[in-house]
């Protein structure tokens, strides 16, 4: 399916208002050390720094915004309050935002503007063109968005559960057509979650591109990119509604890998749902999906993120805390579930529950059972019900 860059009437520019708002998504930039960004709630995006300074951007529908100031108030530029549903920034390109509106079915593509002042009354403003991601709608909505590590590959899912994957390219008026893939039905429900890995093992002749999407319907599916086909399909045990999933390539002899992959190399699939259960599951060519570990957060609410320390062995688990502050953030042995350690953020007046992701966490405390060494997965928590997976083969090396 070929695909091209399509210019929009919207310009991303300086907000002429800098004000705090609520959200619950916040990312590093991986092309500026230390910089993140954080999508609010009334439509606005805020850029910071180090330094602790931060720009506050909005959507605006006017080319106006271009042009010099005009006396006439109605040729001032129209903002939009409609807030991103889903957004990435694109390694290897800098300040390059992908984002989607709640509830839309267009992909728009943007860069945060370099310069930027925050008093849009002023004769030139720097501003950034709005472009369409691709250049056809997709048929329904789109629920989750995805960008891999390397900056190669993007990917949306759809509250139709279907699934599209395609080659990103630098945001421009016109492109050539780029490799794509789209998968119809891929689940039974709206895509809760996705994530891609592009990464390789050069000493073990691999090379991966593949994708694990979650939905609504209860399974996990992996996905072979290059050969554009399904690879994996597993059953989760309870029927939450999964909210993130996360890839990991492991080396041969990672502690984190299921013990009956340990002598090859593995991906490791992290998923959390929205009643705070979180599983992790390897993939290996050798045999189908072996469950590595789960768990139950203690707090029992949604899971905001999951990442693995693959040196450690461990896995960090951000979750809604009870009562909906937060965060709380756990850190588990993986694959023994064993928990570690235990701290609840203090709540922010505008970015809880996701301060642990743009602010350094203070060293976490043990809770009492984890120190007096009762605390584990059998005592803590009820065993969960037993998944199943199967696996659906394809050609080549499978995951």
């Amino acid at each position: 399916m070929a695909s091209k860059s399509c210019a929009t009437p919207y310009y991303f520019a300086a907000s002429a208002e800098d004000k705090l708002s609520s959200s619950l998504q916040a990312r590093w930039d991986p092309n500026a050390p230390g910089c993140f960004g954080v999508s609010q709630d009334d439509g606005t995006f805020r850029y910071c720094t180090p330094d602790g300074s931060s720009a506050c951007f909005q959507l605006f529908a006017s080319a106006q915004l271009l042009a010099p100031a005009a006396d006439e108030a109605s040729l001032r530029p129209a903002p939009v309050n409609t807030a991103w549903s889903h957004w990435a920034f694109v390694p290897g390109q800098a300040g390059h935002l992908l984002f989607a509106h709640c509830n839309s079915d267009q992909l728009y593509q943007t860069c945060v503007p370099a310069g930027a002042v925050l008093d849009t009354s002023a004769s030139s403003v720097p501003a950034s063109h709005v472009w369409v991601c691709r250049e056809a709608t997709f048929a329904t909505s789109l629920t989750a968005l995805a960008v891999s590590d390397d900056g190669a590959r993007a990917g949306v899912g759809k509250r139709d559960g279907s699934l599209s994957f395609w080659r990103l390219a630098p945001p421009g008026p016109s492109k050539p057509p780029v490799d794509a893939a789209l998968f119809t039905g891929a689940h039974r429900g709206a895509i809760g979650a996705l994530a891609i890995l592009c990464d390789s093992l050069p000493q073990h002749q691999l090379q991966l591109a593949i994708a694990v999407s979650a939905s609504v319907d209860q399974t996990l599916r992996v996905w072979d990119l290059h050969a554009a086909a399904p690879l994996h399909r597993i059953v989760v045990g309870e029927p939450s509604p999964l909210g993130f999933v996360g890839l990991h390539l492991l080396s041969p002899g990672a502690a984190a890998a299921a013990a009956a992959h340990r002598v090859e190399p593995s991906v490791l699939v992290l998923a959390g749902n929205a009643g705070g259960r979180c599983e992790a599951w390897s993939l290996a060519s050798s045999s189908q999906p072996q469950q590595a570990a789960c768990w139950q957060v203690a707090s029992a609410g949604p899971v905001l993120h999951l990442e693995l320390d693959a040196l450690s062995a461990s896995v960090v688990a951000v979750a809604v805390a009870e009562g909906g502050g937060g965060p709380e953030v756990e850190v588990r042995s993986c694959p023994s579930s064993g928990l570690l350690a235990q701290q609840i953020s203090p709540t922010s007046p505008f970015l809880s529950p996701i301060s642990p992701y743009i602010s350094p966490i203070s060293p976490p405390t043990r809770c009492a059972r984890a120190r007096a060494g009762t605390c584990s997965l059998s005592t803590c928590f009820p065993p969960p019900p037993h998944p199943r997976a199967t696996c659906r083969p394809s050609a080549g090396r499978q995951w």
